[in-house]
């Protein structure tokens, strides 16, 4: 089977094949478990009107301690220990995990 590499059209076995795979496979679930940090402004970005509203919604209800660390924060890291936090509050508030990871997931 002909593959891309370089922008160069390459003759691959199914066993190549098969490591090539493997090998993207293995770059991908490293770089998801690799911590990252986004612009505080991307999930709001990304979200809808509807969800801004229900997430606006949400964070009043923060106590004061997690409310102004959100607000004293310019980025957000997802090796930060309030990453979870953040991530549950949206996930619940959405009711969709899948959602609230779109959100938060890389910027690119």
């Amino acid at each position: 089977m002909d593959i891309m590499i370089d922008d160069e059209v390459v003759k691959a076995t199914a066993a190549q094949q098969a490591e090539i795979v493997a090998a993207q496979n293995a770059l991908r679930s490293d770089m998801a478990s690799r911590p990252y940090t986004i612009a505080k402004s991307t999930p709001w970005i990304r979200m809808t009107g509807d969800e801004a509203e229900l997430i606006t919604g949400a964070m009043q209800q923060a106590d004061a301690r997690l409310k102004g660390i959100y607000d004293a924060s310019t980025y957000l890291n997802s090796a930060d220990p309030l990453w979870t936090t953040l991530h549950d509050m949206i996930a619940t508030t959405l009711g969709s995990t899948s959602r609230a990871d779109e959100l938060l997931a890389p910027e690119t």
